[in-house]
């Protein structure tokens, strides 16, 4: 998990949000639950524009693991704030609670809130302030209650996860030793830059590999 920048609001949202919000309470109003109300109107929010500007914003990596996506899981729409729960019905097509997912942490997540410690926004607020990662093990950490939320919520050390994440740090672990056991500057600007491709914003679990590499290099 990693701090991302929000980009400005996708037109659908700027245009439509105030109007699809007010549609969609009434209807929960008047037929009595969110459930209720016509799936057309619950996700409206699933714009071209919208879609589009989430994958570009996380780089086509899920917002809480880090995973690439459209390989192994599909993309979906996160809300962070749950929009079946009552509280925040009316955040259905705010752009400020918006994500992109992969449907494994998206699936895992579901409605839960915790309101005493709630899930980390990459948008708001710096991960590295939350979670950790052990380099060994692959696992995520928690360094506040929030980080413990953020870890059960998205499942975030589910067993293929994790497996995941280490053979991919394996991998760059490999490529340290190989460059430190080398005295040859042509084979150390190798490694390095091999290296350095998987800490890139747009490589998977590149918060992990960047602390593994902090760790070992």
């Amino acid at each position: 998990m990693k701090k991302v920048t929000r980009t400005d609001i996708p037109l659908s949202l700027k245009n439509n949000a105030d109007r699809w919000t007010k549609q969609l309470l009434q209807e929960i109003q008047l037929r009595g639950g969110w459930s209720q109300v016509p799936k057309s109107l619950r996700e409206k929010y699933k714009q071209p524009d919208v879609k589009k500007a989430l994958e570009q914003m996380y780089k086509g990596k899920c917002c809480y693991c880090e995973n690439g996506i459209g390989v192994e899981s599909y993309e979906q729409i996160e809300h962070l704030k749950p929009k079946s729960l009552p509280p925040f019905h009316h955040l259905t097509y705010d752009w400020n609670n918006l994500h992109w997912c992969c449907s494994r942490c998206n699936q895992a997540k579901r409605d839960q809130w915790n309101d005493s410690y709630p899930i980390v926004d990459p948008t708001t607020e710096d991960p590295e302030q939350y979670i950790t990662f052990d380099v060994v093990t692959g696992e995520v950490i928690a360094l506040h209650p929030r980080g413990e939320t953020t870890i059960q919520h998205a499942d975030l050390n589910r067993e293929k996860l994790v497996q995941s994440r280490n053979k991919v740090g394996d991998f760059v672990r490999e490529l340290i030793f190989q460059l430190k056991r080398t005295e040859s500057q042509l084979d150390i600007d190798f490694y390095r830059g091999r290296i350095v491709k998987f800490a890139d914003e747009d490589a998977e679990f590149s918060s992990f590999i960047k602390q593994l590499i902090n760790t070992y290099l």
